[in-house]
């Protein structure tokens, strides 16, 4: 065991993805790191050059950021806090008030980063000399300088944070978080010119949505908003690698992968720089390996194996839905002309456009999921070109949904709303009332539920969270329509999209267009 602690190469994670960058602001925010007394290893060194990425003109790379990690490894002090100091105390070309907002699950652990940064603040001069005043209540602690900038502190709850811009939202535990704290803090970041969402978390609970949405999208090493470092040992719960089949993972049991040092490693950089102790790991071992409950946590938090969230109660089995993935893409094979669905989620928060089509050989329709973004203002000039590309496409959507604050622009852009009469003219939006949208749900159940699958679609994480975190909500006559499933956190947008696509291309197929208008 003592040959882990010894001087050991730079330790990879599981996974690690960034963008293609132009640079990063790493180098100047170790240096401040070092100079104000926080300590780093040369892994910290690495994960913070990669979250202080920019791409062209000198932006920060991508909207999100998350890094998983099991706890006291320091992934919360020496890596997202050098950041979120970084914006306070260097980053310091502002316009206006600006704010970092710090959030965990609950207050005790803000306040242990906020304590940490009191007394970085009391051993810096420079650093206190900025300082206009410190607040503190029961809600909210909060450090604000002399230039306007604020780091306020908040423990996540419904409202927490409603109402405050800011630069950059940091949500520590991100394990629990929940739907309300994040729609009330993340529209904060609408009016900023570059902003951030970082994540820090410990390996997923069944129930963390939203961080296996973050995992998914992260391990799948291509989305170009997000930066994404997971530590964690080679295995899982369904195939951890063990001597016996069905292993326990008691304490005790001959074979066990639990009690491999090098796998305990593996996930907790920590041991090889000699910050962890093995022996307190195999302590922990021994206290936790006595019962299922405890034994499923220490895989959890010791090798990086998040809990799988079941898919017994989802609306339709993930692996069912898997069966009917084909590579990313439009769709394999010929296609006939796509139809597109415009959802833009309450509030336009997010906004998603889904297309779907007909095989030319008649084996069936394909969908996917075309784009999805933040804020919805982009949704007219995405159909426009969409038109300008498949000029006898029709477009949906839903008469109760966003989209209606955007048929004036869609209108002005040549996008004319079907009247309901007639054949549905090339480059029409046609709108789906709220019974016609729950036939479309149950359409979609039945393709994705009958065998033989007489459709396919390409694989998106945005999607499939969608899905883990979905339930059927009874609008009468055996229909149903989308809803959250209890407190989960999930986007529903992408779900609605693949939905009314599919459901558009069923109810006005191709050889019913009024193609008058194309230009074929």
């Amino acid at each position: 065991m003592t040959a882990l602690v010894a001087e050991h190469p730079l330790q990879q994670p599981a996974y690690l993805w960034v963008p293609e960058r132009r640079g990063s602001y790493g180098p100047e925010i170790i240096d401040f790191a070092d100079d104000v007394g926080i300590p780093m290893d040369v892994e910290q060194r690495r994960d913070l050059d990669v979250f202080a990425s920019f791409g062209p003109g000198g932006r920060l790379l991508t909207f999100e950021q998350c890094i998983v990690e099991g706890r006291q490894n320091g992934k919360t002090s020496s890596v997202v806090l050098p950041l979120a100091l970084a914006d306070v105390f260097i980053f310091d070309d502002r316009d206006q008030i600006d704010r970092v907002i710090w959030t965990a699950h609950l207050m005790s652990t803000s306040l242990d980063t906020f304590t940490r940064i009191e007394q970085l603040i009391n051993d810096n001069p420079w650093m206190k000399a900025r300082i206009r005043e410190i607040k503190k209540s029961k809600t909210e602690q909060s450090f604000h300088l002399k230039n306007g900038m604020i780091l306020a502190f908040f423990a996540r709850t419904a409202g927490g944070g409603r109402g405050l811009g800011g630069k950059r939202i940091v949500f520590d535990e991100a394990l629990f978080l929940a739907s309300s704290p994040l729609g009330s803090l993340v529209p904060t970041l609408r009016a900023r010119p570059n902003p951030q969402i970082t994540y820090a978390s410990s390996a997923g609970l069944a129930e963390s949505v939203h961080l296996r949405s973050l995992m998914k999208r992260g391990r799948a090493r291509g989305d170009r908003q997000l930066a994404y470092i997971e530590y964690r040992s080679t295995g899982s719960w369904s195939n951890p690698g063990c001597a016996r089949d069905r292993c326990t993972h008691l304490f005790g049991t001959p074979g066990c992968v639990f009690d491999d040092p090098e796998k305990w490693a593996d996930a907790n950089h920590a041991i090889r720089r000699g910050r962890m102790k093995l022996a307190t790991v195999e302590g922990e071992r021994m206290t936790l390996g006595h019962t299922p409950a405890n034994v499923l946590e220490f895989g959890r938090e010791c090798l990086g194996w998040e809990q799988e969230g079941s898919d017994a109660d989802q609306v339709i089995d993930a692996a069912v839905w898997r069966e009917s993935e084909v590579p990313k893409g439009f769709g394999p094979g010929p296609m006939r002309r796509p139809v597109f669905y415009l959802d833009v989620a309450p509030l336009g928060r997010s906004a998603t456009i889904a297309g779907a089509s007909d095989r030319q050989d008649g084996t069936g329709p394909h969908t996917a999921v075309k784009s999805h973004r933040l804020g919805a203002d982009w949704v007219v000039e995405a159909a426009v070109q969409l038109l300008v590309k498949h000029p006898t496409t029709i477009f949906g959507g839903s008469t109760t949904g966003g989209i209606k604050a955007y048929l004036p622009a869609l209108k002005k852009a040549g996008i004319e709303v079907h009247t309901g009469q007639g054949p549905v003219r090339a480059g029409s939006l046609v709108l789906f009332t709220d019974a016609e949208l729950a036939a479309g749900c149950a359409h979609l159940l039945g393709l994705a539920t009958t065998k033989p699958y007489r459709f396919t679609h390409s694989a998106d994480p945005l999607f499939e969270a969608a899905l883990e975190g979905a339930d059927k909500k009874d609008v009468g006559d055996g229909l149903f329509i989308w809803t959250r499933r209890g407190e989960q956190l999930v986007e529903l947008s992408p779900l609605y999209g693949i939905t009314g696509a599919l459901w558009l291309l069923e109810v006005t197929r191709p050889e019913d267009y009024d193609v008058s208008r194309s230009v074929y």
